[in-house]
């Protein structure tokens, strides 16, 4: 468990820190447990290459619940659940005319992101980018990818405003944060706790 002092692991040690970043990983959704198979590491089921499921090749799965095998590693990205949702389309119209389905094959595209403005990293087929360059190419990316030619060109006359006027916009997250009481503190009932309007009225029926 995690709690604002650190981390309490299972074993009963302890671990102390102030700021703790969960790195292992996605587990599969729950849906899997249901199918009755035997699921692999992080609760996710096994399939084929050609993305089918273990003893049932009418079912496919994909995306974070699927684990290829032969291709555990994939990364769990966007994009390897969009290029394995064609490959399953593809397959089904294949089955439907009586063709054997095609194994899957991965095309990495590239990985890149943005730690702010001029800055970021990227991946692109094996040459490393960083600083501007790599995030003028996250900015080209994002934009090609989004549907539709009014959502491109709103977010892109956006992002020059947004460059050109330094406002972040709704980036920006301000207000003052509330101090919880102790846990030992006691509770105060929320109907017997005067309102701000009647503390109010109190304070000038007073004066």
């Amino acid at each position: 468990s995690v709690d604002p002092e650190g981390v309490q692991l299972a074993s009963g040690d302890r671990i102390r820190a102030r700021t703790v970043v969960w790195a292992a990983g996605i587990r599969g959704a729950p849906l899997g447990a249901s199918l009755g198979v035997p699921l692999g590491r992080g609760a996710r089921v096994p399939v084929s290459a050609t993305l089918q499921v273990d003893g049932h090749p009418e079912v496919y799965a994909i995306g974070d619940l699927a684990l290829v095998r032969g291709m555990e590693a994939l990364p769990q990205v966007a994009q390897v659940a969009i290029q394995q949702g064609r490959r399953v389309a593809a397959n089904v119209q294949r089955a439907l005319c009586g063709a054997e389905p095609l194994p899957f094959r991965y095309w990495d595209p590239g990985t890149m992101a943005t730690i702010g403005r001029d800055r970021a990293v990227a991946m692109l087929f094996g040459v490393k980018l960083a600083g501007r360059l790599a995030w003028l190419f996250w900015l080209v990316a994002h934009i090609v990818f989004l549907a539709g030619f009014r959502n491109r060109a709103t977010v892109f006359v956006n992002w020059i405003y947004h460059y050109l006027t330094y406002d972040l916009g709704l980036r920006a997250i301000v207000g003052r944060t509330r101090q919880l009481p102790p846990a030992d503190a006691p509770r105060v009932d929320a109907a017997r706790r005067p309102s701000r309007r009647g503390a109010d009225q109190h304070s000038s029926d007073a004066a």
